[in-house]
C-alpha cells in the first residue's frame, strides 16, 4: 500500500505541474515504453502586441468544444509542445492571447496539429 501511495501522489504531482507550469514538464520527463504508445505535437504562433500569456485550446476531430487547455504560458513564447496525444487521432488546437486582466482579446486560427511519436 505505502508503494502504491508514492506512484498516486507522484502521479498527482505531476499533473499539478503540468497544469500550472506546464514548460517544466517536459523537460523533467525522459522517454519509456509508455510514451512510445503517444503521439506529441508542437503549437507555433507568432507573438501578440498587448499579450500578458498565451493559452492553447485543443480538441480531437470531431469534437464540438474544446477538451484541452494549457494556460498561461509566458508573453515571450512562441511555440509549446503537447505531449501524451492519442496516436492516430486528428487534434485540432487554437491560441488565444491574453491582457493583464484576464481577457483573451486575440485568437489565432484554427490549425490542424501535427503530431509525431512522443520522445
Amino acid at each position: 500500500m505505502k508503494d502504491f501511495r508514492k506512484f498516486f501522489i507522484g502521479a498527482s504531482l505531476a499533473l499539478f505541474v503540468l497544469t500550472v507550469y506546464p514548460g517544466n514538464v517536459h523537460a523533467a520527463m525522459t522517454a519509456s515504453s509508455s510514451q512510445q504508445s503517444y503521439a506529441q505535437g508542437t503549437v507555433k504562433w507568432n507573438t501578440v502586441s498587448g499579450a500578458k500569456w498565451y493559452n492553447i485550446y485543443y480538441k480531437e476531430n470531431g469534437q464540438a468544444k474544446w477538451t484541452h487547455a494549457v494556460r498561461r504560458l509566458p508573453a515571450n513564447a512562441t511555440n509549446y509542445t503537447i505531449g501524451y496525444l492519442k496516436k492516430s487521432v486528428v487534434y485540432w488546437y487554437q491560441v488565444a492571447a491574453v491582457k493583464e486582466n484576464g481577457a483573451e482579446f486575440w485568437w489565432g486560427a484554427l490549425t490542424k496539429l501535427m503530431t509525431s511519436p512522443m520522445k
